[in-house]
């Protein structure tokens, strides 16, 4: 069963759609793009979590945080963060300096164990 989340002030939150539909368009709208298996849920702007896509629907309309994904995101910003430490000078000094190359091949372990969270 498909469920979608509509804030009550008529904007979508869980569909690429237009804002500012009433309550009875919302219904008619999950189901003509989903089909009959729709669970609609009316939510406060104040209810809906930040970093939506680390949530999951319940079948009550509660959102329930997905670990995996959390994990996931978590485990690919911290790969962003170490890779933008690999800068130029830090390659051109593991090349001229065997410090440089401990500190390069650290890195590169460290971006691994996070890649091996994915």
């Amino acid at each position: 069963m498909k469920k979608l989340v509509y804030l009550k002030n008529g904007a979508c939150c869980s569909l690429n759609c237009a804002p500012k539909f009433t309550d009875e368009q919302i219904m008619a709208h999950g189901v003509k793009l989903l089909g009959e298996e729709v669970k609609t849920f009316l939510k406060e702007e104040s209810e809906v979590p930040s970093g939506l896509g680390n949530y999951t629907l319940d079948d009550e309309g509660s959102f329930v945080l997905d670990e995996s994904k959390k994990i996931k995101a978590d485990a690919l910003i911290e790969i962003a963060t170490l890779e933008r430490e690999i800068t130029p000078r830090r390659l051109r000094e593991a090349v001229i300096s065997e410090d440089g190359k401990a500190w390069l091949e650290a890195k590169d372990s460290e971006i691994a164990i996070e890649r091996a969270k994915l």
